[in-house]
């Protein structure tokens, strides 16, 4: 007759050769963030990197940085904008949501000013560059409200505000 086999079993975790449970962490918010802990990178919601990021002339943005926060400035005008849409013309409201908008323009004018200029500094050049693309830019906006068309037909049409005929 065979003799019976114990069988072995783990060793639990009040036995002596474990540790005790595990040091609780420090407190951190709902992300698992330690707030106190300072390991380089950039929290969304840190007021004054906020502030540099978009209104100040100086350090640099890689490209995934400039793309990212220039879009926020054109969510914001496009969101101040469907309001003023839905609002009747000639009303407060109608006014309300237009100025908001003309304001968003204008900070979003030196946010994007701002943004550029970072993105130059990251390729080595001076903020003036940054000038120059809003300087270009307006001009091109310019000649492309001001200007007349060709008269008559060209190779991309017969008349203006019509599609090309196939």
């Amino acid at each position: 007759m065979a003799s019976p086999v114990r069988a072995s079993t783990a060793p639990s975790s009040s036995s002596a050769s474990m540790p005790g449970p595990a040091p609780k962490p420090r407190s951190t918010n709902c992300f698992a963030i330690d707030p106190s802990q300072k390991n380089g990178r950039t929290r969304l919601l840190d007021r004054p990197r906020f502030l540099w990021l978009f209104f100040s002339l100086s350090g640099r943005v890689n490209p995934s940085a400039y793309v990212l926060a220039g879009l926020l400035p054109l969510l914001v005008q496009l969101f101040l904008l469907y309001q003023f849409s839905r609002t009747p013309l000639g009303t407060a409201a109608s006014q309300y949501w237009a100025l908001a908008w003309w304001i968003a323009v204008v900070v979003s004018t030196w946010s994007t000013f701002a943004l550029t200029a970072k993105r130059f500094h990251d390729f080595g050049k001076p903020t003036y560059y940054a000038l120059i693309s809003l300087i270009v830019g307006a001009i091109l906006l310019i000649i492309l409200a001001f200007f007349k068309s060709d008269p008559g037909p060209n190779r991309y049409g017969k008349r203006t505000n019509a599609p090309a005929e196939s």
